[in-house]
């Protein structure tokens, strides 16, 4: 789980950055794991999830319900760096996303109105 959990946290800092290079390799790679091990690309939705329930309940000051407390540095981080975050939009984005495959859209096109909405409702970067 915890290699999920790291490459979920990549995934977000390409959709944060919007390197369009790494914003492609990131849709090749979850199509691919979409096609090959569904449970892995459903596990890897629930992470990205999980990242920003426990950044919303960081970001109001509620340390004890925290999943991902191993991570709890790099979330701290991002609270700071994103401080105008939509943490319930953010979430329902990855549920759109899913709701979308299960609607049988095409995969990439699921996966980039995902990464647009994460873009969106990160709200701009703080100092």
């Amino acid at each position: 789980i915890t290699d999920l959990v790291n490459y979920s946290i990549n995934l977000l800092i390409s959709v944060a950055k919007w390197d369009k290079v790494e914003i492609k390799e990131r849709i090749n790679e979850l199509v691919d794991y979409y096609k090959r091990d569904r449970k892995k690309f459903f596990l890897i939705m629930k992470c990205i999830q999980f990242w920003f329930r426990d950044a919303t309940l960081l970001s109001r000051g509620i340390m004890e319900d925290i999943i991902l407390a191993d991570k709890i540095d790099r979330l701290e981080k991002f609270v700071k760096n994103y401080p105008f975050f939509n943490g319930e939009g953010l979430y329902k984005a990855v549920d759109n996303c899913i709701d979308l495959l299960k609607s049988n859209v095409y995969i990439n096109v699921a996966l980039m109105n995902m990464m647009f909405e994460i873009k969106e409702k990160l709200g701009r970067k703080g100092k």
